[in-house]
């Protein structure tokens, strides 16, 4: 199973609007599918945050970031309208 299938079937549990930190996130995925932590990045499923590396217009979008560490779950279908952030590789200024 590919890690975009395992979040998928891990965030079809969520419900809408449920927070998660990304210390939940990887633990929780690294739990379920024994991978390393390190293969689960929360921001890059977000519908109004990209990272580098990432094409946006391909990825799934599941979470807001809501701020450093933690993400609020709104779906796949979520219709969202605002600006999208792009952190740059080993920027913390965001």
């Amino acid at each position: 199973m590919s890690i975009k299938s395992e979040i998928e079937e891990f965030v079809s549990s969520m419900n809408f609007k449920d927070e998660i930190s990304t210390n939940a996130f990887k633990t929780q995925l690294s739990k379920k599918y024994g991978r390393p932590k390190s293969c689960y990045i929360p921001s890059d499923y977000c519908h109004n945050r990209t990272n580098y590396g990432i094409n946006y217009d391909t990825q799934p979008h599941y979470f807001l970031y809501i701020k450093r560490g933690l993400y609020q779950y709104v779906g796949k279908d979520y219709s969202y309208t605002g600006e999208i952030e792009h952190k740059p590789k080993n920027n913390k200024g965001l």
